[in-house]
C-alpha cells in the first residue's frame, strides 16, 4: 500500500511538472515567435486615430506610422491638417482642386496607399489630390469634414468634390452619427451610454503586455470561450441586405415602428442622408465646388438579384440635392462578375466588404474616364 502510494504521488508530480513546464515552453515559444505567426497588433495609441469627445475621432496630425486592418500593417502618413497623403510626398500645393469625402473605402483601409483607388488615381492623374476619407465616418461627418477643408483654405476655387455614399452610411446614418447645433463636430448617438462617457479607458499595462506579447495564447483562449469563428458571410450582411431583402425582413434583430415595416435606423438613414447630401451640396455650390457622389458596390450588390438598385438611390440623392452628377461603378463591376468565376475574391479583401487593390483599379478606371469627360466638357464650354 505504501509503495502504492508513493507510486501514485510520483506520478502525480511527475504530471504537474510535464504540465507545467509544457505551458512554459508553450508560452516561452509564443513570446518569441507568436508575432512570426500571428502579427502582433498595434496599439491604439500608435495609430492613425485620435479619439476626441463623444464618441468623435479624426486622423492625427502630422501621422508617420503604420494602420493595422486585420494581420495586415500598411504604412499611412496624413499632412498637417490630419489628411491621408502618399508617404514621402513632396506636397506642391497648399489648395486642391479634387477632393475625396468618404469612409474606410475611401480612406483606404484594405492597404497602402498606392493600393487605394484615391492613390491609384492620383498616380495615374498625377494630380495631386485631398483624401479627406475616414474609416466609419458616413454623411453627417463628410459635411464636417467639408467645412473643416473651406475654413482651413484647403480649397482651389472652383474645385471638384467627389462624395463616395457607402452602403453602410445608411446604418450609421440611422444609428450613430448626430451633430446637434450645440456641438462643434458631430457625435456618436448614444455616447452617453458608453460606460466611459468622455474619458477614454484606462488601461492596464501588464493586462495590455500580456495581451499583446502572448498571441497564440490568446487564440487559443478565444477557441476555448468562444469555440470556432465561422467566417464572415460579406455577401448576407445585414448592413448590406436592403437592397435585395424586403425591408420588413432586413435585419429582424432591429428596433421597429411596425411589425412589418422596416429597421428604424433604415428609414432614418435614408433621411439624414438626403438632408445631409443637400447641405454638402448646397455650400458646395456656394463655394465654386462641383459635387459628384460615387457609388460603389458591396459583395450583396453582386451576388443577389437586386430589388432596389443601389446606384438608382444614390441618383435619387443627387437629384434632390442638385448635386452635378454621379459617377457610378456598378457596370462595371457586374460586367466584371459576368466574366470572372471566383470574382469575390479578386476583387474584395478576403472575408471582408472591403476591395482589394483588383476592386479599386475598377473604381479608379471609372473615375478617372469620368473626370476626363467631365474636363472635356469644360473645355468645350469655355471654347464656346
Amino acid at each position: 500500500m505504501k509503495l502504492f502510494c508513493q507510486t501514485r504521488i510520483k506520478s502525480i508530480v511527475f504530471v504537474a511538472l510535464s504540465t507545467f513546464f509544457s505551458i512554459f515552453l508553450f508560452l516561452c515559444v509564443d513570446l518569441i515567435f507568436g508575432d512570426f505567426i500571428i502579427p502582433k497588433s498595434i496599439p491604439n495609441e500608435l495609430k492613425p486615430y485620435q479619439q476626441l469627445d463623444k464618441g468623435w475621432y479624426e486622423l492625427r496630425r502630422n501621422f508617420r506610422g503604420q494602420d493595422q486592418y486585420g494581420n495586415l500593417k500598411y504604412p499611412v502618413e496624413t499632412d498637417r491638417d490630419g489628411f491621408r497623403i502618399k508617404p514621402k510626398a513632396t506636397i506642391r500645393q497648399e489648395k486642391s482642386g479634387l477632393i475625396f469625402l468618404g469612409d474606410s473605402f475611401t480612406y483606404g483601409i484594405n492597404g497602402p496607399w498606392e493600393e487605394t483607388f484615391v492613390g491609384i488615381l492620383a498616380d495615374k492623374l498625377g494630380l495631386e489630390v485631398l483624401n479627406a476619407g475616414t474609416s466609419s465616418y458616413s454623411v453627417t461627418p463628410y459635411l464636417y469634414q467639408y467645412k473643416r477643408l473651406l475654413e482651413l483654405g484647403r480649397l482651389k476655387s472652383p474645385h471638384t468634390l467627389i462624395v463616395g455614399i457607402d452602403i453602410s452610411d445608411v446604418k450609421d446614418e440611422g444609428d450613430s452619427w448626430i451633430w446637434p447645433s450645440s456641438e462643434g463636430h458631430p457625435v456618436k448617438r448614444n455616447w452617453s451610454a458608453f460606460p466611459h462617457g468622455n474619458k477614454q479607458q484606462v488601461v492596464n499595462p501588464a493586462k495590455a503586455w500580456l495581451r499583446e506579447n502572448f498571441p497564440l495564447t490568446r487564440l487559443l483562449w478565444n477557441f476555448i470561450k468562444h469555440g470556432r469563428a465561422e467566417p464572415l458571410d460579406i455577401a448576407n450582411l445585414p448592413m448590406s441586405s436592403f437592397t435585395w431583402m424586403d425591408w420588413d425582413q432586413v435585419d429582424p434583430s432591429a428596433r421597429r415602428n411596425s411589425l412589418t415595416g422596416p429597421p428604424d435606423w433604415l428609414t432614418r438613414g435614408f433621411n439624414n442622408i438626403s438632408v445631409r447630401s443637400q447641405q454638402i451640396v448646397n455650400l458646395a455650390h456656394r463655394n465654386q465646388g462641383k459635387v459628384f457622389f460615387l457609388a460603389y458596390p458591396w459583395p450583396a450588390q453582386l451576388a443577389h438579384k437586386q430589388k432596389a438598385n443601389w446606384s438608382d438611390q444614390i441618383r435619387s440623392w443627387c437629384y434632390e440635392s442638385g448635386c452635378d452628377g454621379v459617377i457610378d461603378t456598378l457596370p462595371i463591376f457586374e460586367d466584371y462578375v459576368q466574366s470572372n468565376p471566383g470574382w469575390i475574391d479578386k476583387l474584395y479583401v478576403k472575408n471582408d466588404m472591403h476591395f482589394s487593390k483588383e476592386g479599386n483599379n475598377l473604381v479608379a478606371k471609372v473615375i478617372q474616364s469620368f473626370l476626363e469627360i467631365e474636363i472635356l466638357k469644360r473645355a468645350t464650354n469655355i471654347a464656346d
